[in-house]
């Protein structure tokens, strides 16, 4: 009746999350849950409204592995937000402050520049990003802004939102007037790297952003360590 996805049946079940309900995900239930729809879990096509609840409850188990999952999610639905599930992350037993320092993405405007060719997005390339320029004056500048648990990109000389196929096929491109979720990336120090250096996650499809053979930034990075490294130069 409700659906066939495990990740939505399990959800029904402990919505709506808040104070008076968290005495209903003893650890036992929740770990189960957890296991019932660990496959869906692991899969970016299963949406994070759906995940998000399922981690809470999970955080009455493990609250710092439920924080580490849920640092990954760009959508909670219309029966959870940003905001209480870092409330409720936070408040478990155990919990020993683990948002306190919660991941965010750069605010500022600044040039996207390559780690791999030095190159930056070009100005003159747009609205497709492409890694081309290895002049900083010839390079597009992007103000890059807030959005929960990530963020936009804008690029400043056209006004418009850098976007990202859900199919992950196409160059991403600055050419959406409103943001909406293609157009929200999760941007982060990319796991292994310099300091300074960041992957690039599309929220629409959840794949990484990588580099193409003519340098165009492409969201079809299913793993970390398959994505691009990217400097976020001041602008």
């Amino acid at each position: 009746f409700w659906g066939d996805q495990k990740v939505e049946i399990a959800a029904i079940q402990i919505l709506p999350v808040t104070p008076i309900n968290e005495y209903m995900y003893d650890t036992t239930w929740a770990q189960a849950v957890h296991d019932y729809t660990l496959q869906e879990l692991n899969n970016a096509t299963y949406g994070d409204e759906w995940k998000s609840v399922i981690y809470l409850a999970y955080s009455q188990v493990n609250p710092v592995a439920a924080a580490q999952l849920s640092s990954s999610l760009t959508s909670w639905g219309t029966g959870n937000t940003f905001s209480n599930q870092l409330y409720f992350l936070s408040t478990r037993p155990g919990a020993s402050n683990v948002c306190a320092s919660a991941p965010s993405n750069p605010i500022g405007t600044f040039y996207i520049q390559s780690v791999t060719t030095n190159s930056y997005v070009t100005a003159s390339t747009l609205p497709d990003l492409i890694a081309s320029s290895a002049s900083q004056s010839l390079a597009a500048k992007f103000q890059l802004a807030f959005a929960p648990n990530a963020g936009t990109i804008k690029a400043v000389s056209t006004n418009q939102f850098v976007t990202a196929d859900i199919s992950g096929s196409y160059t991403i491109s600055a050419s959406r007037g409103t943001a909406s979720t293609w157009e929200v990336f999760i941007i982060r120090p990319k796991r292994g790297a310099a300091s300074g250096v960041y992957s690039i996650l599309a929220a629409s499809n959840k794949q990484y952003v990588t580099l193409g053979n003519n340098g165009a930034l492409i969201n079809n990075g299913a793993a970390e360590s398959s994505s691009a490294g990217f400097r976020l130069v001041s602008a």
